[in-house]
């Protein structure tokens, strides 16, 4: 598999007033006021010369609603848009960065991750009824983003749906695999690949085809 590499997080904001902190394994929580709406914005520097793809997990928690990752009195969230900005030493004004691809693990049904994509901000990514577990999604930048010595990225993770759907804890990281490995799997399948070929029954090589 592609090997992901966390991003250097410099600072992070919740636009919404929620607390937002970082603990001993680069996970960011949201905690204190539960607002309505809410943008993180995180910027950060990356130590890779090259990115293609980023990677959002979302983390289930004991401290949050029935065990998160989201917020949500259900542990849900919404996520609408997903925005990645690069700001480059000397440049007047940062550039949007397109993503062309999102894949997750889990996708609640008509709340899929292509909707955090569509420009849209009544639509959303959500993983209800897959409440309680951690999660993750995968976007992929339609260019690979080369990284100047000094360059800074800022993502904006915008959660517009209301009523406290918001993320609870997560983590952000980047890879420079190509394409066809900057993909997000089930769970049953990411743990299934795990496993030698030898080692899998028939019903689960079908899964992995799948």
């Amino acid at each position: 598999g592609v090997a992901w590499t966390p991003l250097d997080v410099e600072t992070f904001l919740s636009a919404g007033g929620a607390t937002l902190s970082r603990d001993e394994n680069g996970v960011i929580v949201s905690s204190g006021t539960l607002p309505e709406k809410d943008t993180y914005t995180i910027t950060a520097t990356v130590s890779l010369p090259l990115v293609t793809a980023i990677r959002l997990d979302v983390f289930s928690r004991d401290t949050l609603p029935a065990q998160g990752p989201g917020r949500n009195d259900n542990g849900n969230f919404h996520l609408s848009e997903i925005r990645v900005r690069m700001f480059e030493p000397g440049a007047a004004e940062p550039r949007d960065v397109k993503i062309a691809r999102a894949t997750s693990d889990f996708n609640q049904a008509d709340w899929s991750i292509e909707r955090a994509l569509d420009g849209n901000a009544v639509t959303a990514w959500g993983i209800h009824p897959a409440e309680g577990e951690s999660h993750y999604a995968v976007f992929e930048f339609a260019e690979p983003l080369e990284i100047k010595a000094g360059a800074r990225l800022a993502i904006l993770l915008e959660q517009l749906h209301g009523g406290g759907h918001v993320i609870g804890a997560f983590r952000l990281s980047v890879a420079s695999g190509p394409r066809e490995q900057t993909v997000a799997l089930p769970k049953s399948v990411e743990d299934l690949l795990s496993l030698k070929d030898t080692e899998r029954t028939q019903e689960q090589q079908a899964s992995v085809a799948a």
